[in-house]
């Protein structure tokens, strides 16, 4: 006789279903799981969605590259930005100017995608002997 074994259908909460798990206490214990949280795709549209209207919102420059260089560099420099809001909750005056000259400042979608993983001291003294250079100029 076959061993015929009843499954279960785990479905994020964003609604879209995960593969399926055998009917039992581990495969319950998952589908259970899955029902908090967002799928991989649909997290990360989100995210880019989110990161494109805080882009609007602070008026950001628009990146130049492909359409899919756009797209994912658009998310990488709002983790950035957040990642630097983050470091220097009380920044100093240059440093809120270093950190508008490179969101501002830096539109190749390359650039960004280049730093993805960056700590953001490394940005921000990557981009301050420019910006000093210009202040010392006015």
């Amino acid at each position: 006789m076959p061993d015929i074994r009843t499954m279960v259908t785990p479905t994020h909460a964003c609604g879209c279903e995960g593969r399926p798990q055998r009917d039992n206490d581990a495969g319950r214990a998952m589908a259970a799981a899955f029902a908090l949280t967002e799928c991989w795709t649909c997290a990360k549209l989100n995210e880019g969605l989110a990161a494109q209207q805080m882009a609007e919102t602070l008026s950001l420059p628009d990146l130049e590259g492909s359409d899919k260089q756009v797209a994912y560099a658009t998310t990488v420099r709002e983790q950035i930005r957040q990642r630097i809001e983050t470091a220097y909750p009380d920044p100093a005056p240059i440093d809120m100017t270093c950190t508008d000259a490179v969101l501002y400042g830096i539109r190749d979608s390359r650039w960004w995608l280049d730093r993805k993983d960056a700590e953001p001291f490394v940005i921000l003294e990557w981009i301050r002997p420019v910006v000093e250079l210009v202040m010392v100029a006015r």
